[in-house]
């Protein structure tokens, strides 16, 4: 459990990361286009991705605790 904390930690710290520098390029990458700007799409999928997994791994608890799903469904 400690080592699924710490991983999930360390994955919203990167998607904040990403989610940040992809935020301080966008104007830039608009202007600028081509390998750049594809750069920063895949920088901000990244970042939505990485948001998306620790929200989905919280949600997930949440719902085997409460009872909606067993546990079966969560994979541990």
């Amino acid at each position: 459990m400690l080592m699924l904390v710490l991983v999930l930690g360390l994955n919203l710290v990167i998607s904040f990361l990403n989610a940040r520098n992809v935020g301080h390029v966008w104007a830039e990458s608009k202007a600028v286009g081509g390998w750049i700007r594809l750069l920063a799409w895949c920088g901000a999928i990244q970042s939505a991705a990485g948001f998306t997994f620790v929200y989905a791994v919280v949600v997930g608890y949440i719902a085997v605790s409460t009872g909606y799903l067993p546990t079966a469904m969560l994979g541990v």
